[in-house]
């Protein structure tokens, strides 16, 4: 046994000496490393603190300009605070004034709107105060001709119908709207008076009001004739054939009852003379016993329906020259 032991420390000893020595360097290479690395650890610690430091620092700066930011914040919707307050007060003040504004406004229309209403009232009342005179012109009108006709004074008639025409002229003066029958009235005056452009104007507000006036057309027809007269050549011409055309309206919008007459004196102005004794013919037809024979034999228009040829047809229809009637 002991001599195992022997050769054991004789063997294992060598070996276990020369493993001490080889590791001896790697203990070294540990020591080294482990000293570096405190080393670098140090050098972490001195650097960690100073980026605390700096964090520190930051944390400073940040904590400053939060500060500064919320205060400006808080100025600023101090300062819209105010301004809206201000606003909503002068919002207020401004709505105010509207509001009595509009008050006052709607005061004054209902005023307007009282005031307008009395006067359409005492419009209403002078319109129907003019048709009733322009009723009563038409109906005395039409008396005075047949008192002109039966060859009575006619004094007495004029004078009552001059007093209407004052009447209704100063209803027309004071500016109270026209119906149709006024503006239809106003131009038979102006044509008795002459003025020819005046009544056409007239009649054509008539016409503008009422469309289907035949009386409006028949008396157009009658002043274009008039104003033709007084004219010569192409002028003259003119003025008749529109008298053809207001007087064949007037026969249309009449249903055949009036026209004729006057549609007959244009036809005989522009030498229709065959159609101009077609519808004398008819006139003389539809009027019966009020036509107005010595009228026909007096009317200018009808000259060349007396001459030659025509007169012979003429006194057929219109019948022979009354005694004591001038004509030719």
């Amino acid at each position: 046994m002991w001599k195992w032991i022997i050769l054991f420390l004789v063997l294992a000893l060598p070996l276990a000496a020369q493993e001490i020595d080889t590791t001896k360097p790697t203990a070294h290479t540990i020591e080294n490393s482990i000293k570096d690395l405190d080393s670098r650890i140090e050098k972490i610690e001195i650097n960690w603190q100073g980026i605390e430091e700096k964090a520190d620092d930051s944390e400073t700066w940040a904590r400053w300009i939060t500060l500064f930011g919320l205060g400006l914040a808080a100025l600023f919707i101090a300062f819209l605070i105010i301004f809206n307050v201000i606003s909503v007060k002068r919002v207020k003040e401004d709505l105010k004034e509207i509001n009595d504004a509009k008050e006052q406004i709607d005061h004054d229309i209902e005023e307007v709107l009282s005031k307008k209403e009395q006067v359409d009232v005492f419009l209403n009342s002078l319109k129907k105060t003019e048709e009733t005179i322009v009723k009563e012109i038409e109906e005395v009108r039409e008396e005075k001709e047949k008192l002109k006709k039966e060859g009575k004074n006619l004094e007495e008639i004029d004078k009552k119908y001059n007093d209407l025409l004052q009447r209704f002229n100063t209803l027309s003066e004071i500016g109270i709207p026209l119906s149709a029958g006024g503006w239809l009235e106003t131009g038979n005056e102006y044509s008795d008076k002459g003025n020819y452009e005046g009544a056409l104007k007239a009649y054509d507000k008539a016409i503008g009001i009422k469309p289907n006036l035949h009386l409006a057309y028949n008396n157009k027809a009658g002043t274009l004739l008039k104003w033709g007269a007084t004219l010569t050549g192409e002028e003259a011409k003119k003025k008749f054939e529109l008298a053809k055309e207001s007087a064949k309206k007037a026969i249309e919008y009449s249903k055949g009852k009036k026209g004729h007459y006057n549609l007959a004196c244009a036809q005989a102005k522009l030498g229709e003379l065959d159609e101009a004794l077609n519808n004398l013919k008819e006139d003389k037809e539809i009027k019966g016993d009020d036509f107005d024979t010595a009228y026909a034999w007096q009317d200018p228009d009808f000259e060349p329906l007396r001459k030659g040829k025509w007169r012979k047809r003429f006194i057929e229809i219109v019948g022979p020259l009354p005694k004591g009637a001038e004509g030719s």
